[in-house]
């Protein structure tokens, strides 16, 4: 399925862009999820 997804976005030419935008996203996740407090 993973590289289904990337052959269609490297048809549309759009490859590079959305790889910089999920890894911007999982960043954005990650740090988020650092601030929010932990519940044990």
């Amino acid at each position: 399925m993973g590289s289904s997804i990337d052959d269609f976005l490297k048809k549309e030419g759009i490859f590079d862009e959305a790889q910089a935008q999920a890894v911007k996203e999982v960043v954005a996740w990650q740090l988020a999820a650092q601030d929010q407090p932990h519940s044990s």
